[in-house]
């Protein structure tokens, strides 16, 4: 991708290279936001068996995973149930996958499958036996989280690409037309204005009855909506996040407290029930595996690490703000 990319800016290919600028904007924001969203909650009491990147990110791509014990150990991978359902419609089944190629159906734990043998009769009247493996699903809908993060990743990296096209519209706020004879030239020559060359010069190449110049007419303020526009979707996103955004408030807004604490208290509203709904499911991993794991939110803790996602500021340069990837939690 990056090899192609280099080579149409290279050939300098209009079309191609706007889509290309396009394509590499999303990008950025797809792994800047998929970094956000990392940071909405971690786990607490998580043995060295369990891989806490891969966990999160398997609630995140796929909305669920499984614990379960594999030679005398508790793993925990991404997983998917079969179509093996009990009354409730809780999955009796799921199949477990890992990086490497492994994968296995497991028997799933059910709630009250040690006081009733109904509750684990399965859609065609029978009875699977008592699994010990539990299905840790992110909501109720198994709705992976990571769908938010491609919308709002292409929200914004069309609202960006959009005012980068509005600044290059006030350098030059005028439409060209001529004919197709002097295309070339003429493209080169207001090149050099994107360019922010500071003379540009005719050299007679063409004949200046042949190109018109019609102007644009942009409104006073457009690139502040722009931005605000951005602003709006990134503030939106970190609020299904449960993170703060009062600092990526525009700064020309008054913001009094009582719009902070209501904020906050959307924040929260996103964040709390998420993390009670996991540590409820938890509780099943911990009476049948005998540990102590907990699902807590970090707005708390990492305030200032994602305010470092914001600037690009990590002590590297700010290049592992895109990358998706945080080092220090594997």
């Amino acid at each position: 991708m990056f090899g192609q990319l280099i080579d149409i800016m290279q050939t300098g290919v209009g079309k191609k290279f706007a889509k290309a600028k396009n394509n590499l904007e999303f990008m950025n924001w797809f792994s800047t936001l998929q970094r956000y969203s990392e940071y909405r909650y971690e786990f607490e009491g998580l043995p060295e068996t369990v891989n806490e990147r891969v966990l999160k990110q398997g609630l995140l791509w796929f909305g669920s995973v499984a614990f379960f014990d594999k030679d005398d150990s508790l793993i925990c991978l991404p997983a998917k149930g079969t179509e093996l359902i009990n009354v409730y419609g809780d999955y009796m089944k799921a199949w477990v996958f890992g990086r490497n190629g492994f994968n296995e159906c497991i028997d799933l734990y059910t709630a009250g499958q040690d006081e009733s043998s109904f509750v684990t009769k399965s859609i065609n009247g029978g009875n699977s036996h008592k699994g010990k493996g539990v299905l840790v699903r992110e909501n109720y809908m198994f709705y992976p989280f990571i769908n938010y993060v491609y919308s709002y990743a292409w929200k914004i990296a069309n609202a960006s690409r959009t005012l980068e096209t509005c600044a290059f519209h006030y350098k030059r706020p005028y439409l060209v037309t001529c004919k197709e004879e002097v295309l070339p030239t003429v493209k080169k020559y207001f090149e050099k204005v994107g360019d922010n060359e500071e003379f540009v010069c005719s050299t007679g190449i063409f004949d200046a009855a042949d190109v018109q110049a019609i102007p644009l007419g942009l409104p006073a303020g457009a690139l502040d909506d722009v931005e605000q526009l951005c602003d709006y979707y990134l503030n939106q996103f970190l609020t299904l996040c449960g993170l703060d955004n009062n600092q990526q408030i525009h700064k020309a807004e008054r913001v009094n407290t009582m719009e902070v604490e209501a904020n906050d208290e959307s924040i929260d509203t996103n964040i709390q029930p998420l993390c009670e709904y996991i540590n409820e499911q938890l509780e099943y991993v911990n009476k049948n595996f005998g540990v102590n794991i907990k699902c807590k939110a970090m707005k708390e803790e990492y305030e200032d690490e994602v305010q470092d996602i914001r600037t690009g500021d990590n002590g590297q340069g700010g290049t592992d703000s895109l990358s998706g990837d945080d080092s220090s939690k594997r």
